[in-house]
């Protein structure tokens, strides 16, 4: 049996390592991921997030859409802004805005899955 998490270094590098993860094979999906957000306890948000909720909890509707979207479409800039129907430099604007707010950078695949977390955590009554 593993020790339990005990560090906040700790707990980054688990879920670092979570969009990572293969199971019997297969590569573990974002529903998966979701689920697995949904189920940390309130008191581990608390400890581990307490710094990005508070800057996150700035962010309006049209960044997390942009987030969601992002993460959807895998990071690809492309991609993501024909979904949002906006230009391509328009997402990349969104994205440094985001970075710059919240101190997390969307282009940085853990920092995404990190924003992306937190989402999830703080939307999960409506998901």
């Amino acid at each position: 049996m593993s020790q339990p998490i005990e560090t906040v270094q700790q707990f980054r590098t688990t879920l670092r390592a979570l969009p990572h993860l293969r199971l019997n094979g297969h590569r573990v999906e974002e529903e998966q991921l979701d689920v697995f957000v949904q189920v940390i306890p309130e008191d581990i948000w608390e400890t581990f997030f307490k710094e990005e909720k508070e800057a996150i909890a700035q962010l309006k509707a049209e960044d997390w859409e942009t987030i969601a979207q992002f993460v959807e479409q895998n990071g690809s800039l492309k991609h993501t802004a024909k979904q949002l129907m906006i230009h391509r430099n328009t997402l990349t604007y969104r994205l440094q805005k985001i970075a710059e707010q919240t101190g997390l950078h969307p282009q940085r695949f853990d920092q995404l899955f990190f924003l992306y977390a937190l989402f999830v955590h703080l939307h999960k009554k409506e998901l």
